[in-house]
């Protein structure tokens, strides 16, 4: 999991989207 909220972090708009979907899923 903290690699994935470093990855998306980085990322920056597309680590907001994946947020949101892991948001939505539970995660």
């Amino acid at each position: 999991m903290q690699k994935t909220a470093l990855i998306t972090g980085a990322s920056g708009g597309i680590g907001q989207a994946l947020c949101d979907v892991f948001q939505a899923a539970g995660y």
